[in-house]
């Protein structure tokens, strides 16, 4: 199903793809339709809970313009039904049946808003969500952090997603704190993309690490968006220098050759 949502303020000079951007962190995002005489947007989600946290994120401030967003009324009408079926566990179901295709790969590739774990943000606390998004310069206010972390608390989501993440820890065996060998994080094939780099680098690691614990308030999601900043910085450095050393080994080697 579809579910749209109208931001509205948004500015003459913002593009579509910097809303897509921008909401991407809410969920999978379908589409995204711009009317310039009313400097609105309306953003299509794939999915309900992406909805959700776009409203927690109302307010917001996509480029140089505060927005604020409305949902049409049969989304409103999705989102007054009962959620019993609506939980991370039900959800975790689909993610670890499906992999991403090839064209949703590509998709978080060129919007830039996926963060290298490659968990479904619909599938996260809300707390973590802000937190990338202010790890990634947009701005929030600590009403709207206050919001997801009362969000969070009110429908358990920090505990539901701490209880899949220790399910697929079991069934894979995946994480054992007790290894620091590469083959400790050993995933299989169809788990490669889901879960790769949330095992395999540090960044990955310590993001994990924040899912397992709480927001307790707004300074807490400030705080982990400055480490998330931080250890983006050390693995981009890494990966350069990375490349810096693979194009000194290849010059050498034709160095020789001739």
């Amino acid at each position: 199903m579809s579910y749209n949502i109208t931001a509205k303020g948004v500015s003459p000079t913002t593009s579509k793809a910097e809303i897509k951007k921008y909401f991407s962190f809410c969920g999978k995002v379908k589409s995204v339709t711009i009317d310039e005489e009313t400097h609105t947007a309306t953003v299509t989600f794939a999915n309900l809970e992406a909805v959700r946290t776009a409203l927690l994120i109302a307010d917001g401030q996509i480029g140089d313009s505060k927005v604020s967003i409305e949902v049409d009324d049969a989304t409103l009408k999705k989102l007054d039904e009962p959620r019993a079926t609506e939980t991370v566990e039900s959800d975790s179901k689909t993610q670890d049946e499906k992999k991403p295709s090839t064209a949703d790969s590509n998709d978080d590739a060129a919007d830039g808003a996926r963060t290298p774990e490659s968990i479904s943000q619909e599938l996260k606390p809300r707390a973590a969500i802000l937190a990338e998004m202010l790890s990634n310069g947009y701005v929030l206010s600590d009403k709207v952090l206050e919001r997801a972390i009362d969000y969070d608390k009110e429908h358990g989501i920090t505990a539901k997603f701490t209880n899949y993440l220790t399910d697929l820890d079991k069934k894979y065996h995946v994480v054992d704190k007790a290894q620091a060998t590469d083959q400790a994080y050993g995933i299989t094939a169809r788990l490669q993309k889901y879960w790769e780099d949330a095992l395999n680098t540090s960044y990955g690691r310590k993001i994990r690490e924040y899912y397992s614990e709480a927001a307790k308030e707004a300074s807490d999601i400030h705080a982990e968006a400055r480490r998330l900043a931080d250890l983006k910085e050390q693995e981009l450095a890494k990966q350069a220098e990375e490349k810096k050393d693979k194009i000194t080994e290849v010059t050498d080697e034709k160095t020789e050759k001739a």
